[in-house]
């Protein structure tokens, strides 16, 4: 069972900066989810939400803003205050390939093509990730594209109800990442047989989970790395190597 950063660790750094990642890092976290999204010039960028607002206090859309102008604008931690630089998807990359699992979040809301799946699967490749890469996403479409682009990653369709759940294909994803919630669900139990890797999100108390999970559920993600100390401290406890992250 691997505890995922969601997000990286941003308790006190802004999400999806490196800091944030490098926090992941050094609190021993087996692996770190990321968002992505395309800029309007092709750059490919750690962003959540479409918009710049929520972190930077900027306006405009992530996809209708040049590279150029949103790494001018500074991450804000809400709590905390602190600033950091928009992340790019070869600068997070390249901090986490040598070290942790990697859960991808493509953020694609339309139907139609785009560079998105393109580009990410060339970034994953050029850095040498095959087996500790997962690519997730709302979107089946986007799944579907990057099945047919490049079988040899994993892929996950995001899932948060039951209409989402039953959109899961085994042609383009090898498992599913739920919500928290429907683990509670007798229609999702009856159904969690049939999906090979479940990954669930995200996980902040424990009363989220029940205390006996199925084999095939092997990630739990989390904004609250901090709870999920005593786990991944026994995980690393026998493990002599320590981790050395400069940003």
């Amino acid at each position: 069972m691997n505890v995922i950063a969601h997000r990286g660790a941003h308790g006190r750094e802004p999400e999806n900066s490196l800091a944030a990642f490098a926090g992941a890092l050094a609190a021993g976290a087996d692996g770190v989810e990321l968002d992505v999204r395309t800029t309007a010039d092709g750059h490919l960028v750690c962003l959540h939400d479409w918009y710049l607002k929520r972190l930077t206090g900027a306006s405009g859309r992530v996809g209708r803003t040049t590279i150029q102008r949103i790494l001018e604008y500074p991450l804000v931690h809400p709590t905390s205050g602190r600033r950091r630089p928009v992340a790019t998807l070869d600068e997070a990359l390249t901090l986490l390939s040598d070290h942790v699992e990697v859960v991808l979040d493509l953020k694609q809301e339309g139907v139609l093509p785009s560079d998105l799946e393109l580009d990410t699967i060339r970034a994953l490749r050029e850095h040498g990730l095959g087996e500790r890469v997962t690519i997730s996403s709302f979107n089946p479409w986007v799944l579907r594209r990057v099945r047919q682009l490049a079988p040899e990653f994993r892929t996950a369709l995001i899932a948060a109800s039951r209409l989402a759940v039953l959109l899961f294909h085994p042609d383009y994803c090898d498992g599913l990442n739920v919500h928290h919630s429907l683990l509670q669900r007798r229609w999702f139990q009856s159904m969690l047989p049939r999906f090979e890797r479940v990954m669930v999100w995200t996980v902040d108390r424990r009363g989220d989970v029940p205390k006996s999970l199925p084999d095939n559920i092997c990630g739990l993600m989390t904004n609250r790395l901090d709870r999920w100390g005593a786990r991944i401290g026994r995980k690393h406890a026998k493990s002599t190597r320590t981790r050395s992250v400069a940003l």
